[in-house]
């Protein structure tokens, strides 16, 4: 990276040590401040409505240790300069320049403190906004099969770690982010969702660059079976079929269920249910009744209610923010 955008950035974030206090990146009293530096640090793109809120840039706060900690939706982090260490499962991984990491939801880290010249940038991405897409890029018959596949169909998979090093395309990409965002403070937000997609594209086809990520092969295997049945069946799924299917005791499926996706079947089922929900929002011209339905839902209440829990907006919004 361009060492003026390196020296820009540095001067951006705090210079010397303060306490830390994990916070909803998305909540209005987050980044809706009097304080000019903090506004200068986070940027949201698109709407300034907390409930449209569907992917932001932060730098990262330098001088202090991030306790550990977890999100519900996906989290991307480019190192500009200098080091950053993740602690993940007890396992400390060390970013170094140009590296860059994505960490599945719910993946509980912690990051160590660090110096002067280490410099990161978070990508903050809703799920929705993640998932569809990479949905965007496979159906275009691009090459996103391996991050599809271990974020969607492998559970255990806590993050990709990629050592990008001297892949230009994706240096300049960042640095035209930042550029954008932090020096001539302009962007338009379908520019910047395009620059995701290229980003997560030009990563697919360097898999190379992968670093290896420990996956227990029988855990692999259940996870594939559980997403394949629910992905094919989410309407009338049950934990007792599943078990049939997989020759296994229902209170065995149950618990290797809630231990490999952290929720259990039926949050598993729901989550499905309301992912293809959205898909369709996108995807077709169906009205919301119909979709409600299609998804195998009888009650309009109960599923807006759990849409926009899962979402942070409702199926109208969701459907016009495409």
């Amino acid at each position: 990276m361009k060492q003026y955008l390196i020296d820009y950035i540095m001067s951006l974030t705090d210079s010397k040590p303060k306490n830390i206090e994990i916070d909803n990146p998305w909540s209005i009293k987050f980044y809706n401040t009097d304080d000019k530096a903090n506004q200068r640090k986070l940027k949201i793109i698109g709407s300034r409505n907390e409930s449209m809120h569907q992917i932001a840039l932060r730098l990262h706060e330098r001088f202090k240790d991030f306790p550990m900690h977890s999100h519900n939706y996906f989290e991307m982090m480019y190192i500009c300069s200098g080091k950053i260490t993740h602690i993940i499962d007890g396992k400390e991984i060390e970013l170094s320049r140009g590296d860059f990491i994505i960490l599945n939801k719910n993946t509980k880290h912690a990051i160590k403190k660090t110096s002067a010249e280490d410099i990161g940038i978070n990508i903050i991405i809703s799920t929705a906004l993640f998932e569809s897409t990479i949905e965007k890029l496979y159906e275009r018959g691009y090459a996103m099969e391996f991050i599809s596949h271990n974020f969607r169909y492998q559970p255990d998979i806590k993050y990709l770690y990629f050592k990008i090093g001297e892949i230009l395309p994706i240096e300049n990409l960042m640095e035209n982010l930042i550029y954008s965002l932090y020096v001539i403070d302009s962007v338009d937000d379908e520019i910047f969702t395009q620059t995701l997609s290229l980003i997560l594209l030009y990563l697919s086809k360097h898999p190379q660059t992968l670093q290896k990520t420990i996956v227990n092969k029988a855990n692999e295997k259940f996870n594939l079976a559980v997403d394949k049945y629910i992905n094919n069946n989410y309407v009338n799924a049950s934990l007792t079929e599943l078990s049939k299917e997989l020759s296994l005791s229902s209170a065995y499926v149950s618990r290797k269920v809630n231990h490999a996706f952290g929720m259990n079947f039926k949050d598993l089922q729901k989550e499905y249910r309301l992912n293809n929900a959205a898909r369709m929002l996108h995807t077709t011209n169906l009205s919301i009744g119909e979709i409600i339905i299609s998804v195998g839902y009888e009650n309009t209440s109960y599923f807006h209610r759990e849409f926009k829990k899962m979402f942070n907006m409702t199926p109208n919004e969701y459907r016009k923010a495409k």
